[in-house]
């Protein structure tokens, strides 16, 4: 082998050598990035949700899960809950909000972790009640003078937290009524009792009204007795003489 075959020779060596180191440095970098890849810990639900709104009934929601790891959900209320509240599969999680009695609204958040880490916050947001009439017992009412009675007022849904009502006479010189909705008749005549309350949600009060008659009383005896009548006989039959009526 002659000079310029060796020279050659080693020219071509070092572009094989080089081309190698290449290769091996794409090889070991393509390992790195699907080892990077590989411990990433995902976690989604799908369709992408941020936020869940429920009525004030309350709801159960149903979500698809996709990840590649062990993860945990955490509720920071306890009208929220998650089943299952981990698992290391994909599958579906069951999300439940419990029916409230407020008034308000309300929210809580599901955080969803994978080692520690938050990969999804789930916010939730509630409806308070809303209000849709008031109900009373009687529904109207008749009196004599000086007679009282007790209305009893709910709101429509009964489950909701607001229990004040503001009772008026419309007429109180027929009748009265006290914050508790006693009615009294103080004289005779007709006239209605307005009842109302809000949920400190809308602008306006609900309200409604109780019809009231007042009747004098029934007639007192007068004192006066009637005479006692006597019949003189003679009875045949019972051999009485006289008989008083």
């Amino acid at each position: 082998m002659n000079k310029t075959h060796q020279t050659i020779m080693k020219i071509e060596m070092k572009k094989l050598s080089a081309y190698a180191g290449c290769l091996l440095a794409l090889c070991l970098a393509s390992c790195k990035e699907n080892e990077t890849s590989a411990a990433q810990p995902t976690f989604s639900l799908v369709g992408n949700p941020t936020t869940l709104t429920a009525p004030w009934e309350g709801i159960t929601q149903s979500y698809d899960v996709e990840t590649n790891y062990e993860w945990k959900a955490a509720v920071d209320v306890s009208w929220l809950t998650v089943t299952p509240n981990h698992s290391a599969n994909n599958g579906a999680i069951k999300v439940k909000v419990a029916q409230t009695s407020s008034n308000m609204q309300r929210t809580g958040s599901i955080n969803f972790t994978v080692d520690g880490e938050t990969l999804l916050t789930l916010a939730v947001k509630q409806d308070g009640v809303t209000l849709q009439g008031i109900e009373l017992t009687p529904t109207s009412l008749a009196l004599e003078l000086g007679e009282m009675l007790k209305v009893v007022a709910k709101t429509i849904p009964d489950n909701s937290t607001s229990r004040q009502f503001t009772w008026t006479s419309n007429n109180t010189a027929v009748a009265t009524v006290s914050g508790a909705g006693l009615v009294t008749g103080v004289g005779v005549g007709q006239t209605s009792i307005t009842v109302s309350t809000t949920d400190g949600v809308l602008t306006g009060a609900l309200t409604t009204e109780l019809p009231v008659q007042v009747l004098d009383g029934p007639d007192e005896p007068s004192g006066e007795q009637m005479p006692i009548m006597t019949w003189y006989g003679p009875f045949p039959v019972s051999g009485e003489t006289e008989r008083h009526f």
